[in-house]
Formats: C-alpha cells, structure tokens, sequence
C-alpha cells in the first residue's frame, strides 16, 4: 500500500496540549501510552518525565484497513511519538532516497520502551513545576555541552 492510498485529518480546534481536561478521539491514543508508561516498569529513570501535558496534537494518518495513527510532538525535546488507535506506537523511516517517489514510512516498534528513549526525555530535569522550563544543557557523547568547546 502507497502514502497516496493514505490521507491526513487535522484537529478541528487549537489546543496548547494534549492534557487538557476532556479527552476525545485526538488525545485517547496519548493517553493510553501516559497508561501503559505507568503500568509497565520500563527501566528508564527518565520514564518518569513521560508527561501528557508535555506533548502537541498533530496530524492523524488515517489509512484505510488499519488503525489511524496519531502524531504528537513532544514540547521540550520536539521527538515526534507515533501512535496509532490501539496505543501500538511507530518510528518513521524516511525514503531512501529523493528521486525514489516515497514518503517515507511508519513502522512499528518492537517495544514501548524503544519509543520513549527516541523521546530525549533523559534531556529533561525532571524536577521542575508543570509550566518551568525543564531542559537541561545538551550534551554530546564526550560530555561537552552542545557549541561548547573544541570541535571533534
């Protein structure tokens, strides 16, 4: 099956996040992650920054015999989670190259953890009120924050 058989739905409304109040169709599948976040013991300290305020409505991608999936976009750390009605979640893969004709593809993770570390939630303080801003300084593999020091 091609993108083309596929169509994207845009929320009808602005929202600030996806932790407002009244949960409907555009939030649910969020919130069946922020569950199974909850439930499972997924060996992350930084699972503990999993927050649904945190994330963007995006686009849904409804296609036709499978789930629609949901895209979000995290706030702070601006890593898209994918997840489609179920709560299964998806990493996109782009084409190959430009002159191929694809879009790129949706696949789906093998765990629910590999998802929250493409988060960058370890990026996040983690101790800051809902609203603070709680990045901390990005650090490269050598411990060097970002534009910081001499270039490798």
């Amino acid at each position: 099956m091609t993108m083309q058989s596929h169509t994207w739905e845009f929320e009808p409304r602005r929202l600030s996040g996806a932790g407002k109040k009244e949960c409907d169709e555009w939030c649910a599948p969020l919130h069946i992650v922020e569950r199974l976040v909850a439930e499972r013991d997924l060996a992350l300290v930084h699972a503990q920054n999993f927050r649904v305020d945190d994330f963007q409505i995006g686009p849904r991608l409804v296609r036709p015999n499978r789930a629609n999936l949901h895209l979000y976009k995290h706030g702070y750390t601006r890593a898209y989670l994918n997840v489609d009605t179920t709560g299964r979640v998806y990493r996109f893969v782009p084409p190959k190259n430009s002159i191929s004709g694809s879009f790129g593809k949706y696949v789906l993770h093998r765990r629910l953890i590999d998802a929250i570390e493409d988060l960058l939630l370890w990026e996040l303080d983690g101790t800051a009120r809902p609203g603070e801003l709680r990045l901390v300084p990005p650090l490269d593999r050598g411990g060097v924050a970002d534009g910081v020091g001499p270039a490798a």
